[in-house]
């Protein structure tokens, strides 16, 4: 089964960023980045540098903390286009 477009393109856009934070972190640093879609039926890619055990809890930290604080702390509200 072939992926879809937006799909082909999150993922293209998480390898390229992906490779870029790699080449730019110091080492020790480690970086998760999720690209998705607004709304119903989108689609999400995700990249890192760490392994699976570490992206999981940082992305429960992540979780925990935007929930105790009720909201994102990464800049202004939704961009929907």
């Amino acid at each position: 089964m072939s992926k879809h477009p937006r799909q082909t393109l999150l993922e293209k856009y998480s390898v390229m960023e992906g490779r870029t934070l790699r080449a730019r972190l110091p080492k020790g640093r480690g970086f998760a980045l999720m690209l998705f879609d607004f709304g119903e039926g989108g689609f999400l890619s995700y990249t890192g540098n760490s392994d699976r055990e570490d992206f999981i809890k940082v992305l429960r930290e992540t979780l925990e903390i935007l929930e105790r604080q009720g909201g994102p702390t990464m800049g202004p509200g939704p961009d929907r286009k």
